[in-house]
């Protein structure tokens, strides 16, 4: 059976809609306690490689993917006072760098002209994000728009922790 390009286009292209409808769009963190961060954190690493949560929500050490540190800061981290919380952060994004797990990020701006900076939480200088998927260690990373030098977005706050994800930047 002979199959002509416009049927191999159709089909590649079916594809790329399949998988861009099954990629989460994240959204930007909000607030909520040391605990729940944890526990969200927690569990998107588990989604990530195919688990399900245990049945008890008490204990997060229980990731067995993960190295001992992770788990442990992990701990640390639900254990932090709110407001208190961004030490315990740092240490688990350092954690989890160790880890060496990628993500896959697409960040979309509407406007052609504006370009999309990202900075990990544990890092202080900003990269620009280019056209396509970007691979990002999984971490905490801050995400914001510029047009000629000139934030034109929020800075927005997100766990990346997915195998892939789209991020939507909202221009001002």
């Amino acid at each position: 059976m002979n199959v002509n390009w416009r049927q191999r286009f159709f089909c590649l292209a079916l594809v790329s809609a399949i998988a861009c409808a099954t990629t989460p769009q994240l959204r930007p963190v909000e607030k909520m306690s040391p605990q729940t961060h944890a526990q969200r954190v927690y569990e998107t690493l588990l989604a990530r490689e195919g688990h399900s949560p245990p049945r008890d929500p008490r204990t997060l050490a229980g990731f067995p993917e993960a190295p001992t540190e992770v788990a442990q800061q992990l701990e640390a981290l639900a254990r932090s006072k709110q407001g208190k919380e961004r030490e315990a952060l740092l240490e688990l994004a350092q954690a989890l760098r160790r880890t060496g797990l990628y993500s896959r990020v697409m960040f979309r701006a509407k406007a052609n002209d504006i370009v999309v900076k990202y900075k990990a939480m544990a890092r202080t200088d900003a990269q620009a994000a280019h056209a396509g998927w970007n691979d990002l260690p999984i971490g905490f990373y801050e995400v914001w728009a510029e047009r000629k030098g000139k934030a034109v977005s929020e800075t927005n706050s997100y766990d990346i922790i997915q195998r892939e994800v789209f991020i939507d930047v909202a221009i001002n």
